[in-house]
């Protein structure tokens, strides 16, 4: 991130000469409570105070008697009449608060309105932290024995809350309370090592508002703070509640590697909007662009970062450039790899519905799986008996397992064939017939040859595109002696087309039909007219048998073409 370099010189410039100068005013420090002040109606008390950077200033008097009214000022003393804030009560008791408040010096004026005494008055300055974003924009400096004061807010139902602060030169201590500014004295949590890097880790916070101190136990400069509060991920678990987060805004989960671990896999997916994945052991690193990330345009992120992965919190951070709703994380660490899935039929194209059977060599192994095409994730369905395909569609399915960190994503599609009718003509003008799956040619010739070829129904049922296991069924047309031929047989189509194209016109597939016999199939038998010189094709046993038996010197029985089916399947 680029820094306004000249702005923070200028601050840093500032703040030390407010340091080092006399003032003409009493300098009130950041929590500090002057007590015991009094005064006569009319009269005016002038006091300054100090602000390092853009933040939030409050101002509060009370106790004691009489009334006394409050005014606040940027860069010069206030007035009754020019003034930035002013709190007018009936009492002593008055506050001014800017959530805005610029850099520099502002001027609090303590008005008489009428005499008071025993009177209190304190000022605080803060900046406001929010989840996963370090501040400010240029790092906090300062002197031995200054705070900085920043706060924050925590949610109901955190499992960890982490400030960190680090970089620069000197040494700052951090200190943190929940509900009020921390001192040196008055703290819940601190962390005061030499340097500047400081983490404090508190689980299960309490909610509310909380502050971070940042003192400086000698002079520091070029210093940043992060803070982050988060829910926690088990080992291969879902975090089941849904997660949201406004554009940019950074949503956090922490995992406890309890040992070294070869491989780590974090996923998210589901809900609405775009939520970038990151991952990292350390949080200010990651607030400042230093994880690893994955930035697709939805909230399906995966990441595998290179292993070993040590010991301890593995940060993982949802933030994306829009707002994100309902998304889900699931995390695994561990030291192998699972085997592969395996389906049982394969992926193809089938007549009818299928039963898919999934196995996997990996122990203790979960499989979960998708039938709509999408990634498989931690929240996917778990496989448990076969699942039933009556329709196309696509199996996608991934091992997960306690002792491995979850496999590649494999898949097959099913294609479930639509068969077609196979329409029978018989021409007593040729004494041949003629077969088609086309509906079209049928019904032109039932309305224009009728005359010529006799429609006799559907002879059977075969498949328009390729089915698995299928194989193609040729059509030749003879102008010679005006009938068809159709045949599985590829040396056969090839011969005939390299050697007898004078007689026959190659016209393509037709259908597709098994060369085996398949499930739910009956054999399509062949016979050849040495007579007519065609070939006649029936499904039908008893036919065939009558031919066999009555009309073996018209024609000659040929065997099974090929298998089909003879009633619509898939």
């Amino acid at each position: 991130m680029k820094m306004n370099v000249r702005g923070w010189l200028i601050g840093l410039a500032a703040w030390a000469l407010a340091m080092t100068a006399g003032a003409q005013y009493q300098q009130i420090v950041n929590n500090q409570t002057l007590t015991g002040l009094s005064d006569t109606a009319g009269d005016e008390k002038i006091f300054m105070v100090y602000a390092p950077t853009v933040g939030t200033l409050e101002v509060k008097t009370w106790g004691g008697t009489g009334n006394a009214n409050l005014y606040v000022r940027h860069g010069a003393v206030p007035t009754t009449t020019v003034y930035d804030h002013r709190s007018m009560g009936a009492t002593n008791n008055e506050e001014v608060s800017d959530p805005h408040a610029s850099t520099g010096w502002h001027y609090i004026m303590i008005k008489a309105q009428t005499a008071y005494s025993d009177l209190n008055v304190r000022f605080r300055f803060w900046s406001e932290l929010y989840n996963g974003q370090y501040l400010p924009v240029m790092p906090v400096a300062g002197a031995q024995a200054s705070s900085r004061i920043f706060r924050f807010w925590v949610p109901q139902g955190q499992d960890l809350l982490r400030v960190q602060t680090g970089g620069g030169t000197g040494d700052a201590d951090l200190y943190l309370k929940h509900d009020d500014f921390p001192t040196t004295a008055d703290y819940d949590h601190r962390s005061f090592l030499s340097g500047n890097n400081e983490t404090i880790n508190v689980t299960s916070p309490a909610w509310g508002w909380w502050y971070a101190m940042v003192h400086g136990y000698t002079a520091y400069n070029g210093l940043n703070i992060v803070k982050a509060y988060a829910g926690s991920l088990s080992n291969g678990a879902v975090m089941i509640v849904g997660l949201s987060a406004d554009a940019n805004a950074w949503k956090f989960m922490t995992i406890n590697v309890a040992s070294q671990a070869q491989y780590f896999h974090v996923q998210s997916w589901g809900g609405t909007g775009n939520a970038n994945l990151h991952v990292g052991p350390d949080l200010l690193a990651g607030s400042m662009g230093g994880w690893l990330q994955s930035a697709g345009p939805t909230n399906d992120e995966e990441l595998r970062p290179p292993g070993p992965i040590a010991a301890g919190l593995q940060w993982i951070g949802l933030q994306g450039p829009q707002a994100f709703n309902d998304c889900r994380v699931g995390a695994t660490y561990a030291n192998a790899t699972p085997q592969p899935v395996t389906f049982n039929p394969p992926g193809g194209t089938y007549a009818g519905s299928q039963s898919v059977f999934l196995s996997t060599t990996t122990p203790n192994f979960t499989i979960r799986y998708t039938t709509d095409g999408s990634d498989v994730n931690y929240g996917s369905p778990r496989y448990s008996s076969p699942i039933h395909v009556s329709a196309t569609r696509t199996i996608k399915a991934r091992v997960f397992s306690t002792t491995t960190v979850p496999g590649a994503s494999y898949w097959a599609t099913y294609t479930i064939g639509l068969t077609s009718p196979i329409f029978r003509f018989y021409s007593p003008v040729s004494g041949s017939h003629f077969y088609t799956r086309n509906q079209a040619e049928r019904d032109h010739l039932i309305a224009n040859l009728s005359h010529a070829w006799n429609y006799e129904g559907t002879a059977w049922h075969a498949f328009a595109t390729q089915a698995a296991n299928t194989t193609p069924i040729y059509r030749f047309y003879s102008p010679l002696s005006g009938s068809h031929f159709y045949t599985r047989n590829e040396a056969e189509k090839d011969h005939i087309i390299a050697n007898l194209s004078h007689a026959w016109n190659y016209e393509g597939i037709s259908w597709y039909a098994y060369a085996t016999q398949a499930a739910n199939t009956v054999p399509v038998y062949r016979f050849y007219s040495p007579v007519s010189g065609s070939h006649f094709y029936t499904r039908n046993q008893a036919e065939r048998d009558h031919i066999i038996a009555n009309l073996s010197h018209a024609w000659s029985y040929e065997g099974i073409s090929y298998y089909a089916f003879a009633a619509p399947a898939g």
